[in-house]
């Protein structure tokens, strides 16, 4: 799920939180968390139990825990009397890798931008969900459109249309909707449930095709940045093979592959390298001086223009007439 990415203002964050109905007890989830900013303001007030994210870039996933840890030492820097709860829980996913978003109470999602099958896929997440209670999107204003329809078409179900106003994205200043919508549920949540983790999205190696991309790029930065190896690949690729083999001609192995296409990388690699053959020189009709055998190309034009070489040309030449004889 990929869109406009950016965040509300804090008033406006504190504005959709008062809609939602959040309470300490909440546990809120934000699809395209990004930064993860709202969660923080969730955590911080009114003090929710647990606040998720869901994001399928995975340098704003790294980010979005690095700003977080940030913004809790800055709390205690300034020596506030009361500190976060916890930290958010933003994972790497596309939405539609969800297995499910309970026991998330209240679901938030800065949507402008967002493809209908990511918005479809909230949808069907929030329509199967046990504990989801309440539900706000930002977006452009629906002009002539029923909300509520616009969403149980979307697949969310039967949604009740709370609140609607104007916010604004910090920073730029551009204008928005927020809608905010109520949802039926059978029983509420218990705090203990609340407390509970978001599930783990399943990504199954090449389900989720590009869309798993960028978290295994952001799986190897995190590696990086803890120092754990990599996993080593199945095969070296062709300058590493010729590197630890000692040999510093690429050409020739590469080469090499080309001489025998059918060949596998493995036996590529176990074939000895070809020797590279040196050029022949090349004698002139028109030039007399260039059929001496001239090992550099200054000794060359040294000898076309009449002149006898000097410094490294003349000992070259004196050279080759000496095994010459």
């Amino acid at each position: 799920m990929e869109g406009l990415y950016g965040s509300i203002t804090r008033t406006g964050t504190a504005r959709v939180l008062a809609a939602l109905g959040v309470t300490p007890s909440s546990h809120l989830v934000d699809v395209g968390a990004g930064l993860g900013r709202p969660l923080l303001h969730a955590l911080a007030s009114p003090g929710v139990a647990a606040a998720s994210g869901v994001e399928l870039d995975a340098v704003k996933v790294e980010k979005a825990g690095a700003f977080a840890e940030q913004a809790a030492a800055g709390l205690a820097a300034r020596g506030a009397s009361w500190a976060l709860p916890s930290l958010p829980d933003v994972q790497c996913a596309p939405v539609e890798a969800m297995p499910t978003l309970d026991p998330a109470t209240h679901a938030y999602s800065f949507w402008e931008g967002v493809p209908p099958g990511a918005r479809a896929a909230f949808g069907r997440l929030v329509a199967g969900s046990a504990t989801v209670a309440g539900v706000a999107v930002v977006q452009r204003a629906m002009r002539g459109r029923d909300p509520a329809d616009e969403m149980e078409a979307l697949g969310f179900g039967a949604l009740t249309l709370t609140h609607s106003f104007a916010v604004s994205m910090g920073g730029s200043g551009r204008s928005f909707t927020a809608y905010v919508f109520s949802r039926q549920v059978d029983k509420p949540v218990s705090l203990e449930t609340a407390c509970r983790p978001l599930p783990r999205a399943l990504v199954a190696p090449g389900a989720a095709g590009a869309s798993a991309a960028p978290c295994a790029r952001g799986a190897r930065r995190a590696r990086r940045r803890e120092g754990v190896p990599a996993p080593a690949p199945p095969l070296p690729p062709p300058a590493r093979a010729a590197a630890a083999r000692g040999t510093a001609d690429i050409r020739s192995f590469v080469r090499a592959r080309r001489a025998a296409p059918g060949a596998t990388l493995a036996a590529a690699c176990a074939a000895p390298l070809p020797a590279t053959p040196k050029p022949a020189a090349r004698a002139s009709s028109t030039s007399p001086a260039k059929v001496t055998a001239s090992p550099s190309r200054g000794v060359a034009k040294a000898a076309v223009a009449g002149r006898p070489p000097r410094g490294l040309g003349a000992a070259l030449l004196q050279a080759a007439a000496a095994g010459g004889r």
